[in-house]
């Protein structure tokens, strides 16, 4: 009688498999984030993430009913609004696109607010909601967030678009170019 020999593989665990940086499999196979632990670095996002939007939903720039105010100026909150907040305004409108899911919307929301108040009076700055108000976001073509858009007499001005994070600095000099006679408040 001959013996045979086996040989035992070891065979490694999931989470040695696992390339922290991508969470895939050596293999390139996507393991469904829900069964696997996240990094270290990206648990650590995650937390940041969520407080910040406790932050920001407990702050006043949240649409929550229709006229919550932002700073001086009411926030369209529902789409039957807009024509009269917007196009039948007698000053000048800037219109901020926004979900409270987007990151660069929420570094522009405190330029919006400077812009707000140094110039009250002369624009009025309103924030659209994209997640409540999809038929604005179809019929001025809001492909990505945010997007600003300046509406004079009811109007988009040619050329006025801004869409991604943008710089208080810059939205002051998108709008003193097209509204030269601006002065702070």
């Amino acid at each position: 009688m001959s013996s045979s020999t086996t040989t035992t593989t070891a065979i490694p665990s999931a989470q040695a498999l696992l390339d922290p940086a991508d969470m895939k499999l050596s293999s390139s196979k996507t393991v469904p984030p829900p069964l696997l632990p996240l990094p270290p670095a990206r648990q650590a996002a995650e937390r940041k993430r969520i407080a910040a939007e406790a932050v920001i939903k407990n702050s006043s720039s949240v649409v929550t009913a229709a006229n919550v105010q932002v700073g001086t100026k009411a926030v369209v909150a529902v789409e039957k609004e807009f024509d009269e907040v917007v196009l039948e305004s007698k000053v000048p409108v800037l219109v901020d696109f926004w979900a409270s899911w987007c990151g660069p919307c929420k570094l522009v929301a405190p330029s919006m607010d400077k812009i707000d108040q140094k110039y009250s009076g002369q624009v009025k700055v309103v924030k659209v909601e994209t997640t409540e108000n999809s038929e604005l976001v179809e019929k001025y073509k809001v492909y990505g967030l945010p997007t600003l858009i300046l509406f004079i007499d009811g109007k988009e001005v040619p050329g006025s678009r801004h869409e991604g994070a943008i710089s208080f600095a810059k939205v002051e000099s998108l709008l003193m170019s097209f509204l030269p006679t601006l002065v702070p408040s």
